[in-house]
Order: C-alpha cells, then structure tokens, then sequence
C-alpha cells in the first residue's frame, strides 16, 4: 500500500481489450486497487490479469436504484481507497469522460482533498461513429446531446451541421431502467419534425462490441423512427439539412478563398 493515496480514471474503449491503450494498461498494473465496469468478459478477464487486485463496480446497479445512486456508490467505493492510502485505478468502459458520472465527480473529490489525480483518454463511441460513417467534425461541426436532454431542453439547431443523439434506448426513462424502450420515440419525432422534413433519412447506428464484427448502421426516414427497433447501444444520427454559404464579404476581408 501507498502512503498516500492516487487515483487514475482509464477507459477500455468500445472494443473492449483490443482498444485498450498502452498508458491505460500501465495504470491498471501500477494500482494497488482497481475499480472496474465493463461489458464483456473478454476485457473482465484482461483487467483482471493485468490489476494486481481488481474488484468490479457491476453489482451497483440494479433494476429500482436510481442511476445516480448508483454513480454515487461507485464514488464512495473508488474514493474510499484512495482516502485509504491506496493507488487506485478506476475502469469505464469507452472513454472515461464520455457518459460517465462518477469518474468526473471522483477526479473533482480527489484533486479536492489534494489527492493525485488523473484521468487518460480512450476511445469512445464518437470516435467509432466519425469512422464508421466516414464523419469528420471539422467539416461542418457536430451537435450531440442525450436524446432526452435534445427533447427537454429544446436547444437551438443547426440543420446544416450533423445532428448526434445519445442514449436513444433510455429516451425519457426513468432513472435505473435497465432495457431499450421505444415508448418515447413518437415525441421525438414530433420534435426533430420541426426541424426536418418527415422523408428526411436519419442513421441508427450501433458501434461494433468486438472485432471482427462490423458496426450495426440503419438508415430510416425520419417518420418511420417511431417504429423502429431500439437497442441499448444505439446513438441516432440525423444528417445534415442544407449547405453552408460563406459570407464573401468577409471572406474577401479575410482573404479566404
């Protein structure tokens, strides 16, 4: 045990083991205790190689816990070894900073209290998107928000830029549901037809578990979404509407060709 604790937060990727990085990998054998949730035994097992004590964060969730309970549970348990003294490394599948409560909330604590504290980056389910669907972000911008949140907060949209929704499974559900549900689906609709034409084709797209499997990608209009089936992984893509016109005036000024 350390004399003082640390705590590092790594992301395994969406591919699980085969994306686990070099910086990430050393972090996970240098802890004294490491925390982990991850989806798929393959990367389970790699941790649990690799960590020289290892103690997973899935028995937290449950079907009637809140998920915010949940965070905050695996908050108390990550922090209270690092207050302990140990060098702890906590685990999130994908990108650590991506969706992902309690990494944020125990970065915040630690550097708080005066602990050493880090987080390293990973890959994510945006960047498996931008190369699956050959999406570059620099090319007209990008614009992403849970889906829920696109409802509820009905933030204003470019049309002309690419349109990203996450977490279309848990669309309006309530905190601790553990299923894909569709039942929110036809608001959804009605909000993305204030902005698109309903024959406007939208992308259901479903980030690939494990190599060699291809990503999952659906192209449907945006008035048969209702009906459509949802999976737990599934992250809506709506394309852009439109182009973009460069104001010559100022581009003369600038000397942009």
């Amino acid at each position: 045990m350390t004399s003082r604790g640390s705590v590092t937060i790594v992301g395994t990727g969406i591919r699980g083991s085969t994306q686990l990085t070099p910086e990430a990998g050393s972090a996970i054998t240098a802890a004294d205790v490491v925390h982990y949730v991850v989806p798929d035994i393959v990367t389970e097992n790699l941790i649990l190689d690799l960590a020289r004590k290892a103690k997973t964060l899935a028995d937290l969730y449950s079907e009637n816990r809140p998920r915010s309970e949940t965070y905050a549970l695996m908050f108390e348990r990550i922090m209270g070894d690092v207050r302990d003294g140990f060098s702890v490394c906590g685990v999130f599948y994908g990108h650590p900073g991506v969706f992902v409560d309690p990494s944020h909330a125990v970065i915040a604590a630690a550097q708080h209290e005066g602990y050493p504290a880090r987080m390293f980056p990973a890959v994510s389910a945006a960047d498996s998107l931008y190369a699956d669907l050959g999406l570059d972000p620099g090319a007209r911008g990008i614009q992403m928000y849970s889906a829920t949140d696109f409802v509820l907060w009905r933030p204003v949209i470019e049309t002309r830029a690419p349109l990203i929704l996450w977490q279309l499974a848990f669309l309006g559900a309530p905190a601790g549901v553990t299923e894909a549900s569709r039942e929110h689906l036809p608001t959804l609709v009605e909000r993305l037809e204030e902005l698109y034409p309903a024959d406007h084709i939208v992308l259901l797209y479903e980030a690939a578990p494990m190599p060699p499997f291809p990503a999952k990608i659906e192209h449907v209009q945006l008035k048969d979404l209702s009906s459509a089936a949802v999976r737990m992984a599934m992250t809506l893509v709506v394309p852009p509407l439109g182009e973009f016109i460069d104001d010559k005036e100022l581009a003369a000024r600038m000397g942009v060709d």
